[in-house]
């Protein structure tokens, strides 16, 4: 296999791959209506054995390369890693600039730059396993690839980050053979591994659930077996089929124009590969997250795809000529040739002042939380009240002397709701009883243990007013994931019940949604959820603990800088730190499919006056791909007295307190 033929294999991959991630965007079987299209449903799943053969080709060519080269491991880290790393930061600061205006920052910023930290893995135990080249050499560099996979699996990292990886190994054996030939019998061969092995990695699941089978580790490791074998067949098949390709010498115009066209794109596949996901995520139904705004959304499939294609082509070949002067220019750079002169010092030097900074941000966020700990506990021993409700002590804060009581409830991921919905609760107080209530496991309130469905839940905040002895003219406030807690509780406590005001509450319909990929039931969606918050709460953890994660709550100063709770700003960034991810809040998201199942066919009764107010970012761009104007409607079943009004703000229960009052007032005196 040539090197002209696998630049030409990956620069057609390369596109495959953009097209794969298109895909996944906007025509994935497991998108809401609202935004499935369709037209590039093919593409869906094909990525990861896309990616396999740059890591065939990755390993075969290292394997070539060290048999034909004595010195080929001198300087080895510099010329593997210059460009790799370079691309790589340089797309990262882009993603970290976008991600911090949507106020999505998280780790990795780019959601593709797994490939890139596999790639070193494997260059490093590359090095490691045949700088000194003996029998064991490829022994030790199958160790590398299994103890990274089972680190990777054991981590939760998606399936993505190993299912392809196993090809890097079938290139490295592939180069060592002395015998390079192609046959029919060995395509036939790798053709019918590779069908037979897809097609089963693509059904065991639904297979195995259709058998009544519901052990979704055993089904996973199954799928990842089966995609492992795959990939490399299809590798190994991409491999076979380059020897029958046609000859260099070939007159035909149109594949020597061909050829021309995916050599260019085989030398800057990496550039392609790490830039392609901004205009994919920037210009598809939402950004990285499925639940945050994209920056403009372009509806129709040929124009998405055709503008992400334009976009990241052009941009990839100018970052690879970037490089390139660079490394032209490379003994004019004073700076640069004295870095590289001695790199394993530089980047220790590097390493270690990362690790410098890094924990003079962890001390300096430790002493500042202390400081907001010591303000939290002043504020609680001044303003919350303790009452034992369903099993639970629950903290609450009640301001307030009329006649009606708005009981305020946000989810328990809102860490620290007598807090930070302060500003709500005293304009509501004058005119109004109040009430906030910390959720189990949520600022003041410790968590008993208990399960958190949504039964629970609504049990908690009828304790709670039972022990405030509040038993009538009750409008319940609830805001995001409350807004379930309160279905429920409405469905089971309508006594004493005036009515209720929604505010951008979760509608049940985004139940299938939060996943963000195919599940078949509430089982499978809490194990897979309870996988992937353990390596989130590792990177919150670490966040965290070094004060990094402060960043990400720096519009705190402005969105409360008007308010009376302003000076306790640092106990609400602390209170949500400390709360977020926290045991409760992690088996809330655990049981929010469940809770959204168990309560799909909820409406409201005839004889409770509501009104959904909905924020203008909720209504017009249908998070998670739900519409819940929609949604809300469905639930509504009298027209005179239950209404949904938009509010034209983001954030409203923080930033509209005023135009939330109004309406709540208008509201009420509609009621009476």
């Amino acid at each position: 296999m040539t090197q002209q033929k696998t630049k030409r294999i990956q620069g057609l991959f390369a596109v495959l791959i953009i097209f794969h991630h298109l895909s996944q965007m906007v025509s994935a079987p497991w998108l809401p209506d609202s935004i499935r299209r369709p037209g590039l449903e093919l593409f869906v799943p094909v990525g990861y054995l896309l990616v396999a053969f740059f890591f065939f080709s990755s390993g075969y060519g290292l394997a070539k390369s060290m048999r034909s080269k004595e010195d080929y491991f001198d300087e080895f880290f510099v010329r593997r890693l210059n460009r790799v790393l370079f691309v790589s930061i340089a797309v990262d600061i882009v993603y970290i600039v976008l991600r911090i205006y949507k106020q999505n920052l998280a780790l990795p910023p780019n959601p593709f730059s797994w490939y890139v930290y596999t790639l070193i893995v494997l260059y490093a135990g590359f090095f490691l396993a045949y700088r000194k080249k003996t029998k064991a050499s490829f022994a030790v560099m199958c160790l590398v690839v299994l103890i990274y996979c089972v680190v990777c699996y054991l981590l939760a990292f998606g399936n993505w980050w190993i299912n392809s990886v196993p090809a890097f190994l079938l290139g490295i054996f592939m180069a060592g053979r002395k015998e390079e030939r192609s046959d029919v019998k060995r395509i036939i061969l790798s053709a019918a591994v590779f069908a037979l092995m897809f097609f089963a990695g693509e059904n065991i699941k639904n297979f195995a659930v259709s058998k009544g089978f519901s052990n979704y580790g055993v089904i996973n490791s199954s799928v990842v077996f089966l995609q492992m074998i795959s990939s490399a067949a299809f590798s190994l098949l991409c491999y076979y089929i380059s020897f029958k390709t046609p000859s260099e010498d070939s007159g035909n115009t149109v594949l020597v124009f061909v050829r021309k066209g995916l050599s260019f794109l085989g030398g800057i596949t990496l550039e392609i590969y790490l830039i392609h996901g901004i205009f994919v995520n920037s210009f598809g139904p939402y950004f990285i997250s499925n639940n945050v705004k994209p920056y403009y959304y372009i509806k129709n499939i040929p124009l998405y795809v055709l503008v992400v294609v334009a976009l990241s082509i052009p941009l990839a070949f100018g970052l690879k000529k970037l490089f390139d002067v660079l490394s032209d220019n490379y003994p004019a750079l004073t700076v640069l040739n004295k870095f590289m002169s001695d790199l394993k010092r530089n980047l220790l030097i590097l390493i270690a002042l990362a690790v410098l900074v890094t924990i003079c941000f962890g001390i300096k966020h430790g002493r500042d939380a202390s400081e907001a700990r010591k303000q939290a506990e002043e504020y609680k021993n001044a303003n919350i009240t303790m009452v034992e409700a369903d099993g639970e002590q629950i903290a609450v804060y009640k301001a307030g002397t009329g006649k009606e009581t708005m009981v305020l409830i946000s989810s328990g991921s809102f860490a620290g709701s007598t807090l930070n919905l302060r500003p709500l609760a005293d304009k509501l107080a004058e005119d109004y009883s109040v009430v906030i209530i910390d959720l189990p496991g949520s600022g003041f309130s410790p968590y008993a243990g208990k399960e958190l469905t949504a039964d629970h839940y609504a049990d908690v905040i009828k304790g709670t007013l039972d022990s405030l002895g509040i038993k009538d003219d009750i409008v319940l406030v609830p805001h995001y994931y409350a807004g379930l807690y309160c279905y429920r509780y409405i469905s089971k406590y309508p006594e004493g019940l005036k009515g209720a005001v929604f505010i951008d509450s979760i509608p049940v319909e985004i139940g299938p949604r939060l996943a963000g990929s195919a599940i078949t039931s509430a089982e499978e969606y809490e194990w897979n959820a309870s996988r992937s918050l353990r390596s989130e709460k590792l990177v919150k953890d670490f966040m965290v603990k070094t004060g990094y994660a402060e960043f990400e709550l720096v519009f705190f100063d402005e969105l409360f800088g008007g308010s009376d709770v302003k000076k306790y700003v640092p106990a609400m960034k602390d209170l949500i730190l400390e709360g977020y991810m926290n045991e409760a809040g992690c088996k809330e998201i655990i049981k929010a499919y469940a809770n959204c199942r168990d309560l799909k066919d909820f409406t409201l009764p005839a004889d409770v006056p509501a009104v959904f107010l909905i924020s203008s970012d909720n209504r017009y761009d249908n998070p998670y791909g739900i519409n819940w104007t929609n949604c809300y409607k469905r639930m509504i079943t009298n027209e005179k007295d239950q209404t949904i009004v938009t509010i034209d703000n983001s954030y409203v229960m923080y930033y509209s307190p005023k135009e939330i009052k109004r309406l709540t007032d208008a509201f009420m005196c509609k009621g009476q």
